[in-house]
């Protein structure tokens, strides 16, 4: 065999290897996708201590999602407190 379909054999093998990794990191990491389909869901806590963007959401000790953003709402002080 000539060495150099040799060498382009082995080039191809280490491409492909290459390509092939790379969809399997963005497939199976943490990386937003196309792939992925979810849903939002809105929650309104009073108190949530350690709660920020990345944490995350378990359902059951199985991983759900993670959170996407943290927001602080301003108090509601119109209450009259006698």
């Amino acid at each position: 065999m000539d060495e150099r379909v040799a060498q382009a054999r082995v080039g191809i093998v280490v491409i492909s290897a290459l390509i092939l990794t790379a969809i399997l990191i963005v497939l199976f990491g943490d990386f937003p996708s196309m792939f992925h389909t979810g849903k939002t869901i809105r929650v309104r806590f009073a108190n949530a201590p350690g709660v920020s963007k990345g944490t995350p959401v378990r359902k059951s000790g199985i991983l759900v999602g993670r959170v996407s953003k943290v927001e602080f709402i301003k108090p509601n002080y119109e209450r009259v407190v006698s």
